[in-house]
């Protein structure tokens, strides 16, 4: 739709929807990357989404230069940025936000999902909900990978909600030797 009225746009989108493929395509045959290629994966995802919604659609990365190599299961953060824009931002009338939050401890990685929209329903359990996949599926990855060590939790508030994984880190041969990170 955008071909016509918004062609510059619409060869943008259309080179982010490559980079989604190409990277779906490539992780698909890897279960581990570095945080960095999550981002710049969750960011041409978020490209896509923010040409479909506009100014109705904000988004904000804080993600700590310290975590760029830690390897975490390869795409576990993009069913959480889906569920947020789909869930989240799409169920709002008025303009909505997403924000991508990585903070390394000590031992842990904390990757929190945010988003302004209403958030789940009251009663809301993985056990109960229907078409959940996305939630479910980073669950079950994450227990195969680390047991108990790991988590998935969410909290829904005034502001919206929160969606907060934290698992054990491990960090990733960087292959540029940079140590700088910007999405």
């Amino acid at each position: 739709g955008l071909v016509h009225c918004q062609p510059e746009l619409a060869d943008e989108t259309i080179e982010h929807l490559a980079q989604v493929f190409r990277y779906t395509l490539r992780k698909s045959e890897s279960e581990w990357a570095p945080l960095a290629e999550e981002v710049e994966f969750v960011t041409s995802y978020l490209r896509i989404e923010q040409a479909r919604f506009g100014e109705r659609l904000s988004v904000r990365y804080e993600v700590d230069p310290a975590a760029a190599h830690i390897l975490i299961p390869a795409m576990s953060i993009q069913p959480l940025i889906e569920n947020a824009v789909r869930h989240g931002v799409s169920a709002m009338e008025g303009p909505g936000s997403v924000c991508l939050r990585a903070v390394l401890a000590e031992e842990a990685l904390r990757l929190e999902v945010l988003d302004s929209g209403p958030g789940f329903p009251a009663g809301f359990s993985l056990e109960r909900a229907v078409g959940s996949h996305g939630l479910r599926n980073v669950v079950e990855r994450l227990r195969g990978y680390y047991g108990e060590s790991a988590r998935l939790f969410w909290e829904c508030g005034e502001n919206g909600t929160r969606v907060v994984l934290t698992f054990p880190h491990q960090i990733a041969i960087s292959r540029s030797g940079k140590e700088a990170f910007d999405p």
